[in-house]
């Protein structure tokens, strides 16, 4: 600080030797006016919606603090890509993460939390989960009779996991009334067992579905009770992609109720096929969340996003899918299963 504060001295006496040999003229003309610092300040924006609607790129403010404000030259440098429209958060490009296991193996073994601190097989940990607990102490307080009805009826919901539910139907297939599956599904619900994703209100078309989706609190049991012995066996199997769906909801649940907060998690569908499998409503806006099983994605894989955005008021959503990058594409982001929450 001495150092700098002596250079500084010098560098003022300089100044002034170098005044003094000015003509007459052109010292009075330094002296005019009073003498301020300019002061540059670069401030990330986190929208710029006022310039697009003004339609400028600069703006003068005589008299204020900040005299000039313009928006800078947009560049992109490795690891970082200028936002290219008013919606598009600072991002990084690209970049790969180390996942925790394999996307399959971790739908296969499931999130109970013994099977993963003992280093239990999964296979044999859910066995005795549904045997003890599932067909045992469920059955017991929702007064079942029937072991059979009861086991297949499990066997159905498994089978209908990320679909609407409907109570006629699935009571048919299981030989019950449908007011027995309604108050079987009750159970499985205050049970934790089995989770029902509410739709959300906001109507959009004006034929909204009304009817829940189901959806399993655990994928391991949702794989065990879809009769998956191996984590190989899911590359193959038909509802891969509806038991993804049922992780992604999965989390996103936890993510609210870790905090002690009760999930604004909803899915949105009308009449006319278009659905949102998660909408977050976050009071304010709501976030439109799509699950792709595939490891990369698709050039379709943003048209649920981008017809719910063009039909709401909303920015933009998110799109979990099985792959490793974490990236920005279009208004979206796109993340990976394991970094979904």
């Amino acid at each position: 600080m001495l150092e700098l504060a002596e250079r500084a001295s010098t560098l003022t006496r300089e100044r002034l030797e170098e005044l003094a040999e000015l003509p007459e003229p052109q010292r009075r003309a330094l002296a005019y006016g009073p003498k301020a610092p300019l002061v540059y300040v670069n401030v990330a924006l986190r929208r710029w919606h006022p310039f697009v609607r003004r339609g400028v790129h600069e703006i003068w403010a005589p008299g204020c603090f900040y005299s000039l404000v313009r928006l800078d030259f947009p560049v992109s440098l490795p690891g970082y890509r200028c936002a290219r429209t008013p919606d598009e958060l600072l991002d990084e490009t690209p970049r790969a993460k180390e996942p925790p296991a394999r996307v399959d193996d971790l739908l296969f073994s499931g999130l109970f939390p013994r099977i993963h601190d003992a280093k239990l097989d999964p296979t044999t940990w859910l066995d005795g989960y549904v045997r003890t607990y599932v067909e045992r102490d469920v059955r017991t307080v929702a007064g079942v009779g029937d072991l059979d009805s009861f086991a297949r009826f499990l066997g159905l919901c498994a089978g209908r996991a990320g679909g609407i539910v409907n109570s006629s139907a699935l009571g048919s297939d299981a030989g019950v009334s449908h007011v027995t599956v309604k108050r079987w599904l009750s159970i499985l619900r205050a049970s934790y067992v089995i989770d029902l994703l509410q739709p959300h209100h906001e109507n959009f078309t004006r034929r909204l579905v009304k009817s829940p989706k189901l959806y399993f609190v655990d994928t391991g049991l949702l794989c065990h009770l879809l009769g998956i012995r191996r984590s190989d066996d899911l590359a193959r199997h038909p509802l891969r992609g509806a038991i993804f769906e049922n992780l992604v909801v999965s989390e996103f649940r936890k993510l609210f109720l870790h905090h002690g907060e009760r999930p604004p998690v909803f899915f949105w569908r009308d009449s006319h096929g278009h659905e949102i499998d998660l909408l977050v409503d976050l009071g304010t806006r709501r976030v439109p969340v799509e699950a792709k099983a595939g490891i990369t994605v698709a050039s379709d894989s943003l048209a649920g996003l981008d017809w719910y955005v063009g039909v709401s008021d909303d920015p933009g959503g998110i799109l979990v899918y099985g792959g490793t990058a974490a990236y920005r594409r279009k208004s979206h982001l796109v993340r990976p299963w394991f970094d979904c929450s």
